[in-house]
């Protein structure tokens, strides 16, 4: 942990990295010295800007559930960093989440320590950082555990993120792409898609829900060049008859001419029944692939009980009290929109953002609510309560000194019958549900 905690971590720092950081050769060498090989692993990589995390999730479920050790890489956590790297599997009529545990953290070190800081000390592993080390700490995992697959998700962007470093996947899966990480990835959503769209590889299928006309001709471009089939959400597969309400989403699912369902989730939110569908029509090509019947039944029992902490997450019903996770304008816009379709209320909101985001159509989302609360949050990535409230130009704002005292305010201020909404910010929800929820429930 000593080690890990002097590693650079861009997910900490109050200045983001540039594109000249991002260098797969470094991880590629450290993996070689340490003789692992993601290659032997058989990989899914999902890329985009929203939605990616829960679509990694639904897919492990859903392939679990058909009987397959999945292994499951995601970031960033909201409790505990080893929630990052899972192991997702069937037992008894439940699916299983299975963080790496301390010993197996132990047993890597042991074993790896040397060469680890021999190469962080050279030439070759200057600028080493945590999320490198974690990704190489993944793989060790997950070849350990003999998994039958790997979902890893993207850090950032995808052609130059640690979690690429394998020649080869057998498939791709890209999300709904949007401005974000600008500085990095570039100003214009073609750039962005092309380093989006970097996962595809030779051979590999891709699936995308994306609804830009401009990035998804950099999808199908770049799939046609790689030779990696392409489906595409709305036209090769879709949900259909979507039913949402205010306690679960149900719908059914088309691919190609074969319907199946209806599929019940927990999650609230038409855009999450667009991410079960992009990860059912994942699982399908994933299992036809290897030769696989798709079992409409397991993959009800996977999406019906699954829980996604952060996402549209109800931790108190007086008042009311949502967290979501909805971290750019793209993400809160669907956030703020479905929040109006199902309460018909005035609603108070702890708001944080970090530092690389636009705050455009911010301004005019937060404007819709009866209060704002800026709490002050000990992350040098977050914009300072005093800069939100200039920058997103909410006089009224109420400005507090630690999140504690927020929650207490926005109770006060929403009574017994009131809605509050966290969101903004995965460090805000992730504090937030230390401190409402008491307990670890991921």
């Amino acid at each position: 942990m000593s080690f890990l905690e002097a590693l650079v971590n861009y997910e900490k720092q109050r200045d983001r990295f540039k594109l000249a950081s991002l260098k797969l050769q470094r991880l590629r060498q450290l993996l070689k010295t340490l003789k692992l090989s993601p290659s032997s692993l058989c990989l899914v990589q999902i890329a985009g800007t929203k939605g990616k995390g829960s679509v990694a999730i639904f897919l492990a479920s859903i392939l679990s559930a058909h009987h397959l050790k999945v292994g499951l890489f995601t970031s960033p956590h909201l409790s505990i960093w080893r929630e990052r790297i899972r192991i997702v599997y069937y037992r008894k009529g439940e699916i299983k989440n299975l963080c790496i545990s301390p010993r197996d953290i132990s047993e890597f070190w042991h074993r790896y320590s040397q060469a680890v800081m021999s190469f962080y000390y050279s030439s070759k592993g200057r600028g080493l950082s945590f999320f490198e080390l974690i990704t190489a700490l993944g793989f060790y995992y997950f070849q350990k555990k003999k998994v039958n697959l790997a979902v890893l998700e993207t850090g950032l962007g995808g052609k130059l993120d640690a979690t690429n470093v394998s020649p080869q996947n057998e498939l791709a899966v890209i999300t709904p792409i949007d401005y974000d990480h600008e500085e990095i990835l570039g100003h214009t959503l073609i750039s962005i898609a092309q380093a989006k769209a970097g996962i595809i590889k030779e051979g590999g299928a891709v699936l995308t829900n994306q609804h830009h006309t401009a990035a998804l001709e950099v999808i199908r471009q770049i799939s046609i060049a790689r030779k990696a089939p392409l489906y595409i959400q709305g036209q090769d597969f879709y949900p259909s008859r979507v039913q949402i309400s205010p306690q679960q989403s149900r719908f059914w699912f088309s691919f190609n001419k074969e319907k199946c369902g209806p599929f019940s989730l927990k999650q609230r939110g038409d855009y999450q029944v667009e991410n079960a569908a992009l990860a059912l029509g994942a699982a399908k090509v994933f299992l036809h692939r290897h030769k696989r019947k798709f079992s409409s039944g397991a993959a009800k029992i996977a999406l019906e009980k699954l829980a996604l902490p952060g996402r549209w997450e109800i931790v108190k019903r007086k008042p009311l009290v949502i967290l979501d996770i909805a971290h750019n304008s793209f993400s809160l816009e669907r956030l703020f929109h479905n929040l109006e379709c199902y309460y018909h209320r005035q609603f108070i909101v702890i708001f944080a953002l970090a530092r690389d985001k636009k705050v455009g159509k911010i301004k005019q989302l937060l404007k819709e609510a009866k209060a704002v609360i800026f709490p002050h949050l000990a992350h040098m990535r977050l914009l300072t309560p005093s800069e939100l409230k200039r920058r997103l130009e909410i006089k009224k704002a109420i400005i507090t000194s630690n999140l504690s005292e927020a929650i207490k305010q926005a109770f006060g201020l929403a009574g017994r019958d009131g809605l509050l909404l966290i969101t903004g910010s995965t460090y805000l929800v992730a504090e937030a549900r230390v401190l409402l929820c008491k307990r670890n429930t991921i």
